[in-house]
């Protein structure tokens, strides 16, 4: 069987470094359980959060593919011997273009996979963009 750890966090808006110290002590805990997890599984946006703030400029919070948050799971699945799937993060591509990126990332600490969307955030910009809450759905 395999076992999966889902970490969820409060994420602090655009201060990656408290949430990278979040993810590492969520870590910690995860793997202190028994069963241990194979997999670690990261929420979208998980090291910088997001907001209609960012979006509007996501140049300045986009990060390399192997940028800080991508270096911090890397490490993480290296130090427990765990595979990660890292929620997603907001990355600019060698082509130039930003991307929302999950990574897959092996015990070792390699990145074996990644899932980018096919747009980035596109509903943030349609004029009918309302926030919802849990319960309600958009039609």
């Amino acid at each position: 069987m395999t076992n999966f750890a889902l970490l969820q966090t409060n994420i602090a808006f655009c201060d990656p470094e408290a949430n990278f110290k979040r993810v590492r002590e969520l870590f910690a805990q995860a793997m202190a359980k028994d069963p241990r997890p194979d997999v670690v599984v990261l929420p979208e946006d998980w090291s910088a959060g997001f907001s209609d703030e960012m979006f509007h400029h996501m140049e300045d919070f986009v990060e390399p593919e192997n940028g800080p948050s991508v270096t911090v799971l890397r490490e993480l699945a290296r130090q427990y011997q765990v595979w990660v799937v890292g929620g997603s993060i907001a990355t600019l591509h060698a082509d130039g273009k930003m991307r929302n990126t999950t990574f897959l990332i092996d015990r070792r600490g390699e990145i074996v996979g990644d899932y980018s969307k096919m747009h980035l955030y596109s509903d943030m910009d349609a004029v009918s963009y309302t926030h919802l809450r849990a319960h309600e759905t958009r039609s």
